[in-house]
């Protein structure tokens, strides 16, 4: 727990005016997407999530810590988070995710350095 929402508040921290932010976080218990929700400047969240029955399975029994996935700045896209990163034209401040393990099945393509120089190439330009 400590550690998802250390990443969560790091993320946001790391950047001086988060507005939009991607997250690649297992809806799960949703604690990193919670950490990062709370802070001021955050108006835009676009969630990745694989599975469309998780997010309404996880509501039973993780209702509490996942209240701001009802919020209005919260958006779901359900798709590889690999994927959404290669296809997408939107633009983030900050994109972040779940401290996933890399030898879960799946994750080892999100710890490669073409992803992370995909990533990369998804900030919002800084303002002049």
């Amino acid at each position: 727990m400590r550690l998802q929402r250390l990443l969560g508040h790091l993320s946001a921290l790391m950047h001086d005016n988060p507005n939009d932010v991607a997250g690649w976080w297992v809806f799960g218990a949703g604690v990193t997407a919670g950490a990062i929700s709370i802070h001021p400047t955050v108006k835009r969240m676009v969630i990745c999530e694989m599975e469309p029955l998780i997010p309404k399975i996880v509501a039973e029994y993780f209702s509490a810590p996942i209240m701001w996935a009802k919020s209005r700045k919260v958006s779901v896209v359900y798709d590889d988070a690999r994927h959404f990163v290669l296809t997408t034209r939107e633009k983030f401040d900050v994109i972040t995710s779940d401290p996933i393990h890399p030898w879960v099945k799946g994750s080892a393509a999100l710890y490669t350095r073409e992803y992370f120089e995909h990533v990369k190439a998804h900030p919002i330009p800084a303002a002049s």
